[in-house]
């Protein structure tokens, strides 16, 4: 599957459609079917994946600022 990550929202239904389509069980949570989001601030890289992505992510969160 590809994705378009310019048109991801977040949503998660990428996972759910990728789960359903290849006969993965919801529960327990089988992580063979997941999607990460990285976030870059500057110099460090925050990679998140709550549930796989199954659910979503939540909202962005606003970049550190280095003070110095």
């Amino acid at each position: 599957m590809a994705i378009d990550v310019e048109k991801c929202i977040g949503c998660g239904n990428c996972v759910v459609a990728c789960k359903e389509e290849n006969g993965v069980p919801k529960e327990p949570f089988y992580f063979r079917t997941w999607i990460e989001r990285y976030q870059e601030y500057g110099d460090e890289t925050v990679v998140d994946s709550p549930n796989g992505g199954y659910d979503g992510f939540p909202a962005r969160r606003n970049p550190r600022r280095k003070t110095r």
